[in-house]
């Protein structure tokens, strides 16, 4: 296991430096699987030499990181945080982060930093990892995703498409963490069933529960290089992933690469949605313009299958807008007995026009209980210009303060990048609202901030693989910037600020009793109780109840004075707070 300590960064109002960057059609393309009929033309001939300077002050407050997390143990040009995934842990938040030019095992080999937050609030690298038979040019690293799993273990999946040794014909590796010793160990090694050269397999990856999701852009099943999703489903007792389905689009076309974008949410009942970006898909005659689609995995006699439940597009179809390029899901309403009734999902648009050339949106969709899908609402950034990219990362999830939506930005001010934070209002006369309510921005001077992009509902966090050297680390080795949701996302709900500072459970520090007082929708609620180290100390509720205002007497196990973790889980999220036990 490999420590360090990452220091919060103090919040300081001071200037900060920006560069001056060109953006070509070659950076844009760079970013994604350099083939026919998946490239991406940047389109910026009318722009080039105007690129807009956002004033930092302007639009919604700028929230400087909380913590910026570099590796350690980094090769050059490592480019961490081109990839980057996070999960509210059993012992605290844990942010994944892919570095694919780290050379832990040769040139472009890749590997995987994991980081956590301790207690006190700052943060550790808790482990660099790299799987068995790493060889050079593999790129491990590229897509992560992170999920405490049905069985209670944390997981990491990690995808390697140039595996083997830069043939491209990908694998994607998962990985668990053994709470015993605090480190990460390899589960399993997935490769494609067809598997051959230039399939890029890998290039997205999704987790929930036990079921991974794995893209394949240059599947052909349907057409050549239509694209695909693979979803394997985790055998508890056997230990195993087993390839559950092949998740191809009704109306694939040549070139659409369905699968650079991968979302899902298992419910407790094995239910499930997934969306699945095609952002190089035609709609009518404009080319390119971008689809995402919806799956939805239900019961059958046998087992469960999943079925295509709809094709999203853009509500104005922008030619080269690729639609698609960032998807996210979350569940709205959880049924104990149907699992997801209700949903949102959110797609981004990097090179929508509407604010200007390729200045970017992304678009919130609403599923009904009857299973239809309808546009809630199109999100610009307030100080959008020019090429900014938004909504080249959209991240959508249940936070303490109700549901919010990260959108990256990476070419915003002047190449600087940033993120941007809106919060959704359910109940208004014209429906739900979303608002932006911050832009999360870097105390210092870096690029491309929101390559990458995460969000749980304790923290956001924001990829800059080619981030100014840290002291003591080498250059253009990356950098992950994270901020704490609770300082940006105003809580109305008193419960949701309880929650956040834990003060839901009392009383803290407690002796020989806690209460819980929790509103909710109905469904399962198990509350754990966890050591720092992360092993388990004992189940103290769990059991279904109906909807309102839920309260609980909960008795502790017999443990010795000082700090511990307990988790409360729910249909729709999850919660980690600590306490300390004081017997006096």
């Amino acid at each position: 296991m490999f420590l360090s300590t990452v220091r919060a960064v103090d919040v300081v109002d001071t200037a900060r430096g920006r560069r001056s960057s060109h953006c070509s059609a070659a950076q844009l393309v760079d970013r994604i699987p350099l083939t026919t009929g998946l490239l991406v033309a940047c389109a910026l001939a009318a722009a080039e030499g105007a690129w807009a300077q956002s004033d930092s002050d302007g639009g919604t407050t700028p929230f400087f990181e909380d913590a910026r997390l570099t590796p350690v143990g980094a090769s050059p040009i490592a480019t961490s945080a081109f990839s980057i995934a996070g999960v509210d842990g059993l012992t605290g938040t844990l942010i994944a982060v892919g570095a694919v030019r780290d050379t832990i095992a040769g040139t472009q080999s890749g590997a995987l930093y994991v980081y956590r937050v301790q207690l006190d609030g700052t943060w550790v690298q808790e482990d660099r990892v790299g799987p068995t038979a790493h060889q050079a040019f593999d790129t491990f690293g590229w897509s992560v995703a992170a999920n405490i799993g049905a069985d209670a273990g944390e997981r990491v999946a990690v995808g390697a498409t140039g595996w083997p040794a830069g043939a491209f014909r990908g694998a994607v590796y998962v990985f668990r963490r053994d709470p015993s010793a605090g480190s990460w160990v390899e589960e399993a090694r997935i490769v494609e069933p067809t598997s051959r050269d230039d399939r890029f397999f890998g290039s997205a990856v999704a987790i929930d529960r036990d079921l991974l999701l794995v893209g394949v852009p240059r599947d052909s099943t349907v057409a050549p290089e239509a694209g695909a999703v693979y979803v394997f489903r985790h055998d508890d007792v056997a230990g195993t992933w087993m390839n559950e389905a092949l998740l191809t689009a009704a109306d694939g076309a040549a070139g659409d690469g369905m699968g650079l974008s991968i979302a899902v949410h298992r419910a407790a009942t094995g239910a499930a949605l997934a969306i699945v970006g095609s952002y190089t898909n035609a709609l009518g005659p404009n080319t390119r313009t971008g689809a995402a689609y919806v799956f939805r995995r239900e019961p059958v006699a046998d087992g469960f299958e999943w079925v295509q439940e709809t094709r999203l597009d853009p509500p104005t179809p922008n030619m080269l807008g690729a639609f698609g390029r960032s998807v996210g899901i979350t569940p709205l309403e959880v049924s104990p007995a149907l699992g997801v009734v209700q949903a949102l999902a959110i797609v981004g648009e990097f090179a929508d026009d509407t604010e200007g050339i390729q200045a970017g949106a992304a678009h919130v969709f609403a599923r009904s209980s009857d299973g239809s899908w309808q546009l809630e609402q199109t999100l610009f950034a307030s100080d959008a210009s020019i090429a900014d990219a938004f909504g080249w990362e959209a991240r959508i999830a249940e936070t303490p303060g109700g549901h919010a939506a990260l959108i990256a930005a990476w070419r915003a001010d002047s190449g600087t990048g940033a993120g941007y934070l809106f919060r959704r209002t359910p109940s208004t006369s014209a429906g739900a609202v979303w608002t932006e309510t911050g832009k999360l921005v870097a105390s210092q001077s870096t690029e491309e901030l929101g390559s990458s992009a995460t969000l749980t509902p304790s923290w956001a966090g924001l990829g800059a693989p080619n981030d100014d050297p840290h002291p003591n680390v080498p250059a253009g080795s990356g950098a992950a910037y994270v901020y704490r949701m609770d300082r940006i996302v105003a809580a109305e709900d008193p419960i949701g600020r309880a929650l956040t500072s834990c003060s839901a459970l009392a009383p803290n520090p407690f002796r020989e009793r806690l209460s819980l007082s929790l509103r909710t929708a109905g469904g399962r609620i198990r509350v754990t109780m966890f050591d720092v180290l992360g092993r388990e100390l004992g189940v103290l509720s769990d059991a279904i109840h109906g909807p309102g205002t839920v309260r609980l007497q909960l008795k502790p196990p017999l443990v010795a004075p000082g700090s511990y973790v307990v988790r409360i889980e729910t249909p729709n999220t999850n919660h980690t707070c600590a306490l300390t036990y004081s017997p006096r």
